[in-house]
């Protein structure tokens, strides 16, 4: 037994080595690490061979080395280093997991494969046995399809036992295309394929033959069958097992989990399997896709039994958002990390984007009850993208419904700030009837969401959970999104998934895996071979961790435990925060959303308080994209607050700005003024003259136009300004409709010509219109004398009894006096939407 596992170790180990490529140039000499491990081994200093090994592992040795390598090791020495356990047996156990990967050619000419299904099924004892390996190693499931006639031939039984034999050698990668093939109408094929199904014992077969014992129209002779592949499958009678509606979920979270058992051969391209028109039928899909693809396909299966099954209908929204965010995510990826696809990818890519720009809309139409099922669901899963998902879409789908639930309260105090993030648009969208406990938690999370600088993601795989939880902590601290994983397994499955980590941390003792294994798969995944790495070792193993991993640029640092905050925060600044990479779009876009929630809320809404967030706002202002600061000048307008008004007026007053942008601060400046009557300093009304004063940027229409445009802004600010007189006489003046007859002056040299002289120099050269204004701001004591009857100046539009004495007088330093000294003005009257310059935020 031990001889026979000794040869089967080594032949593996040959094929790995001997198939394996190098993706680099090494400097080192890779014989001579091997031939240096392997005296260390002999000689007991297990600590060295481990790290030669390691280095071996990392090298990817060539084809003739390989070879070399396997003479040197010797099958003996193999079989010892598996049994030792510890860094030993990690090792080794990785060295069979580099076999799956060896990238093996697969044969997918129909000529080539029908003749060697042919030559397994009659041909000679040699020729079969070579025929196998090929179809094992080189064909895989393509076979299948072939091999079903002779399954289904009852007369040809030598054929028939040889075909069963070369799929019970071909193993696991039989199991897809077979269940698939359950379906046929054939009762006889259908009673070999369970047969099949029985030896092969893959726990994916059971919920479909579970089906097949639970349909009522089967053949007697056929659920026999079917009974004794459930309890070889399951090692239980089938009777104390879930029935196949709950099989058929369970598999579908498998998939959708990527568990162990559920995933694809990796030296295999990935097939999407279905039985149409009584023959198997294939198509390729992208690998990142297949697990979801398969996981679909179990939840249909599922539904079909029962569709009354909320589980299978919540997980299936699940999946549905799983593929829209991966493709996603790679299509984000490419842009920000210039991530490429594999050539044998790009076009499935391509049909996968169609496919997912659907999946949004597919899901709506779930409706409540399994969205909110499914959030509750995804709430629990480590998928925190889907989560977000399913928010938006209840968001929006149930916009102002008014509908609250548990899980939506739930997601708004999750430890994931994008969950929370997309519950608080989600509540805001829903609109509810009335306050409720975390109204204004929601508050708090947009205005989080509204000064947000930063989407990083750093995956920390580390099964101590000490060490574990103070890495996380330490991100947390620098505003970044930490995701954890407690094996080295799991952390592969995570970081090549959404989203596309920023940065690795990984302990260099795992449990299930050799850490050079994790890293070495790390880079040669396309997915992932960009993201810098960080080895986290003990103290004692320092040196020797950081002598394995100095020449793999991917692994930037070696650090040791016990961890300081300090030197984890430097290797993130060092490595991420001030890499040369463009981090702020998705930032940007998580304030955007937050600003147009905001946006959306009323002044004084009796749910959400959107004074709590002002700040936030306020400070959405300064230096960010105009894609944040649009909506958040809408919602600071409608807040109307007097705290906004220096912010606003910076942007008003800046030139350099976008116009558009310009023309909403004016308005939202309006609106501040109208609430509050805040008296407008002469210095501001200065500014807003220099704006009407300013020319288009471009001598074109359209340029123009939103020149004009911005001017009607400032003019129509000024109007709801409480302004001085004498300033709002220097506006008269600079734009007065008839100019002197004399010389002709541009506006924009009669509004400077205005600012640098007084009032007093100004009179001299006064019209009869002036000489009015003039008198109304002298200190001449004559306007206590003198009635104010006349019909043009009279201030009885309120009532016809009042008197100018009543309402007030002029002080003798009335030049400084303001409207409000003449009674308030209601601005509620002359509202922008009279005037068609209310600014619809839809916009």
């Amino acid at each position: 037994m031990r001889g026979s596992f000794s040869i089967l170790m080594g032949i593996l180990i040959l094929t790995l080595l001997s198939s394996y490529t190098f993706a680099e140039n090494r400097s080192e000499d890779v014989m001579q690490l091997g031939r240096e491990a392997m005296e260390h081994y002999d000689n007991g200093e297990l600590d060295l061979t481990i790290e030669k090994l390691n280095r071996v592992l990392l090298a990817n040795p060539n084809d003739e080395q390989a070879l070399k390598l396997r003479q040197m090791a010797g099958l003996e020495r193999m079989t010892q280093m598996l049994v030792k356990g510890g860094e030993m047996a990690r090792i080794a156990r990785a060295i069979f997991l580099h076999a799956e990967k060896t990238p093996i050619r697969q044969e997918t000419s129909t000529e080539v494969i029908q003749d060697l299904v042919y030559k397994a099924a009659s041909g000679n004892a040699f020729e079969k046995n070579e025929v196998i390996n090929i179809l094992t190693s080189q064909v895989g499931e393509l076979a299948i399809p072939y091999m079903l006639p002779y399954l289904a031939n009852e007369a040809q039984y030598e054929e028939r036992i040889n075909i069963i034999l070369t799929i019970t050698r071909m193993g696991s990668v039989a199991v897809v295309p077979l269940t698939e093939a359950l379906n046929t109408s054939k009762p006889f094929l259908k009673q070999q394929i369970l047969v099949l199904l029985g030896h092969l014992k893959d726990v994916r077969a059971l919920p479909d033959v579970k089906k097949v014992l639970e349909d009522p129209n089967a053949d007697k002779e056929i659920k026999r069958y079917a009974e004794i592949a459930v309890g070889r499958i399951s090692k239980r009678p089938s009777r104390v097992l879930p029935p196949a509606r709950q099989l058929y979920f369970e598999k579908a979270l498998g998939y959708y989990r990527e568990k162990a058992p559920y995933t694809t051969a990796l030296h295999f391209a990935p097939l999407d399997w279905r039985w149409e028109e009584e023959q198997l039928v294939s198509k390729q899909v992208p690998r990142f896709a297949y697990n979801e693809v398969m996981a679909e396909h179990s939840c249909f299966n599922a539904i079909e039994l029962d569709p009354t099954y909320q589980s299978a209908w919540a997980l299936l929204v699940q999946v549905t958002y799983a593929q829209d965010s991966e493709v996603r995510a790679i299509e984000e990826s490419s842009l920000e990390k210039s991530l490429k696809l594999p050539a044998s990818d790009v076009e499935r890519f391509a049909e996968e984007k169609k496919i997912s720009k659907a999946s949004s809309l597919l899901v709506a139409s779930a409706g409540a009850r399994v969205l909110n099922t499914a959030l509750l669901m995804s709430l629990q899963e480590n998928r925190p993208e889907v989560t977000a998902g399913i928010l938006e879409n209840l968001g929006t789908l149930f916009q102002r419904r008014r509908e609250l639930s548990y899980p939506m309260l739930r997601a708004l105090q999750h430890k994931d700030k994008r969950i929370r993030y997309a519950a608080a648009e989600a509540l805001v969208k829903m609109d509810p009837p009335a306050t409720f406990r975390d109204a204004d938690r929601v508050m708090q999370v947009l205005a989080e969401a509204l000064n947000e600088w930063d989407a990083r993601v750093v995956l920390i795989i580390e099964d101590d959970d000490s060490a574990r939880n103070q890495l996380i902590k330490t991100v947390r601290d620098l505003n970044m999104v930490p995701l954890s994983a407690l094996t080295g397994a799991e952390g592969l499955q995570r970081a090549q998934a959404f989203p596309p980590e920023d940065m690795v941390i990984v302990s260099s003792s795992l449990r299930d895996l050799s850490t050079a294994f994790v890293v070495n798969s790390l880079k040669e995944d396309y997915r992932t071979n960009s993201i810098p790495v960080v080895v986290v070792s003990s103290e004692a193993d320092l040196e020797q961790q950081k002598r394995i991993y100095e020449e793999i640029d991917q692994v930037k640092s070696v650090i040791s435990k016990p961890l300081a905050a300090e030197i984890v925060k430097n290797q993130l600044q060092e490595h991420i925060v001030n890499s040369n990479k463009d981090y702020k779009g998705k930032a940007q876009e998580v304030s955007r959303r937050a600003a147009e929630a905001l946006a959306s809320l009323p002044a004084n809404g009796r749910v959400f308080k959107l004074e709590l967030a002002e700040d936030a706002l306020i400070g959405a202002l300064r230096d960010r994209h105009d894609d944040v600061r649009s909506p958040a000048i809408m919602a600071l307008g409608k807040l109307g607050r007097a705290k906004a008004s220096e912010e606003l007026s910076k942007i008003l007053y800046n030139s350099g700005v976008n116009p558009d942008i310009r023309m909403k601060a004016a308005w939202a400046l309006g609106q501040i003024n109208g609430a509050t009557k805040r008296e407008v300093s002469s210095q501001d009304v200065q500014s807003m003259l220099q704006i009407l004063g300013e020319a288009p940027s471009e001598d074109t229409s359209e340029a123009r136009e939103t020149m004009d445009a911005l001017h009607a802004k400032v003019f129509t600010l000024l109007g709801k300004a409480n302004i001085l007189f004498k300033d709002r006489h220097k506006v008269f003046l600079a734009h007065r409709l008839h100019k002197n007859i004399g010389v002709e002056k541009s506006t924009k040299e009669t509004f400077e010509e205005v600012s640098e002289e007084t009032t007093e120099e100004i009179s001299e050269e006064t019209t009869p219109e002036e000489e009015i204004w003039e008198e109304e701001t002298s200190e001449s004591s004559e306007w206590e004398e003198e009635s104010y009857d006349s019909e043009e100046n009279s201030f009885e539009e309120d009532s016809e009894e009042s008197s100018f004495e009543e309402e007030g007088s002029f002080e003798e330093d009335s030049e400084e006096s303001s409207e409000e000294d003449f009674g308030a003005f209601d601005d509620d009257e002359y509202s922008d939407e009279e005037d068609g310059d209310e600014y619809d935020f839809d916009e």
